[in-house]
């Protein structure tokens, strides 16, 4: 448990951490707002409707790609920083460096989701006040999405550092794996949904409350799907870090 006590020593110690943690505050509180101000301006989404205040509630999906951003960094910024070498020369066993890494930056994940979902629910029940709007969605379904895009955003965080395990030049990792959350999956997503739920993207986003037309995972088969991603990524990533040449 020392080298996860590291990581996270590391991580809050550093500036990307809390621009980052600042950055997603500020978004959630921008996108709750602008939501409870201008709903009603399209059809179809007044703030009385439940696809409104489905949205409002799952404000805080977004922690999941900083999530995968800061898993990203810490793996593949280890290699751009040239802190790589001295990093297994201190613990050799590299599997152990990529794991704790993964269980540091899923604890990160779950922070920024639940900072999120907090600042999300207070915002959507704070504007529902304010324009005098009861609450429609049941307890337990905001309970589901707020619980959703908090273990969304841990299991991202895992994922991000497997995919910077395996593609270590940071640059590179951080655009490619933004690409495909936000060009790539949602264009498959769109197209063949009951194909996409089974990505990365469309089963967080079942589990934040977003899914697409046609997408028919339950909250606990989406768990599932979402976790065998981030196993498969991780364990893929340890493979490689134990075959790479660092030197």
């Amino acid at each position: 448990m020392h080298l996860v006590a590291a990581e996270l020593l590391k991580l809050r110690t550093t500036r990307l951490w809390w621009a980052l943690t600042v950055s997603l505050v500020a978004l959630t509180l921008l996108g709750g707002i602008l939501t409870v101000v201008f709903s009603g301006d399209v059809p179809g989404f007044e703030l009385s409707s439940e696809f409104a205040q489905r949205n409002l509630f799952g404000a805080g999906g977004n922690s999941r790609l900083f999530a995968l951003v800061l898993g990203i960094i810490a793996m593949a910024g280890e290699y751009r920083q040239g802190t790589i070498t001295p990093t297994f020369l201190a613990h050799p066993r590299r599997s152990e460096v990529v794991l704790a890494k993964g269980l540091a930056y899923g604890c990160a994940g779950l922070a920024l989701g639940v900072v999120t979902s907090v600042v999300a629910a207070g915002v959507a029940y704070g504007g529902l006040a304010l324009r005098g709007v009861d609450v429609v969605l049941p307890t337990g379904e905001i309970l589901s999405l707020l619980g959703g895009s908090t273990g969304a955003a841990a299991l991202f965080g895992v994922i991000g550092v497997g995919v910077g395990a395996l593609v270590p030049n940071q640059i590179v990792a951080v655009v490619a794996a933004l690409v495909e959350q936000l060009v790539v999956e949602p264009l498959l997503f769109n197209f063949f949904p009951e194909q996409g739920r089974f990505l990365m993207g469309g089963a967080a986003s079942i589990l934040s409350g977003a899914p697409g037309p046609g997408a028919t995972l339950s909250w606990w088969v989406a768990t599932v799907v979402l976790a065998g991603w981030c196993a498969a990524l991780l364990l893929g990533g340890v493979a490689i870090t134990e075959r790479k040449d660092v030197t």
